[in-house]
């Protein structure tokens, strides 16, 4: 009798470490898949920011001087140069799921008016296994690179499922 119970807990504890094993696997598909998805969004809240940089210029005369400078939450009921409201307060932070979007001014006017800027979005460190890294400056063409770097205006254009830019 001790031998059945010690063949039936062997198989039930072989079992258990079977289940755990398929069930960390499918956590890490499902993260695998989940990266794909954010990293398949990022083009898009790119473009988001560049179009929201192009109505605040056309809006203001020229450029934000910070990303947050975008944000549709910062000031509840003012609108302004420093409260414009073109983008959320998630995407206007600089930060989105394991994304950092840096933007950095390179040009301005002698009235220290914004005229030229760049924006890249990179994985961040502990997570930059297979995914792509994306660039746009005030041309609205959004670059990508697959290299473990920041993109830049020398990569190639990222061109969407439909062929646009």
């Amino acid at each position: 009798m001790k031998t059945f119970f010690a063949v039936f807990f062997g198989i039930l504890a072989a079992a258990a470490v079977i289940a755990g094993i398929f069930a960390l696997s499918s956590v890490r598909e499902s993260s695998v898949r989940a990266q794909r998805v954010h990293d398949s969004l990022m083009p898009s809240e790119l473009r988001s920011i560049s179009v929201a940089c192009e109505t605040y210029k056309a809006t203001y005369g020229y450029f934000p001087k910070e990303l947050v400078d975008l944000d549709a939450t910062r000031c509840a009921a003012f609108s302004g140069p420093h409260c414009a409201g073109l983008i959320d307060e998630m995407l206007a932070s600089g930060r989105l799921f394991d994304y950092s979007f840096n933007y950095q001014v390179t040009r301005t006017s002698g009235a220290g008016r914004v005229l030229a800027y760049t924006v890249t979005v990179t994985r961040t460190p502990e997570n930059r296994r297979d995914s792509k890294n994306y660039f746009v400056d005030q041309s609205g063409v959004i670059r990508v690179t697959s290299e473990s770097r920041p993109a830049t205006a020398s990569d190639i254009p990222w061109i969407d499922q439909q062929g646009a830019q």
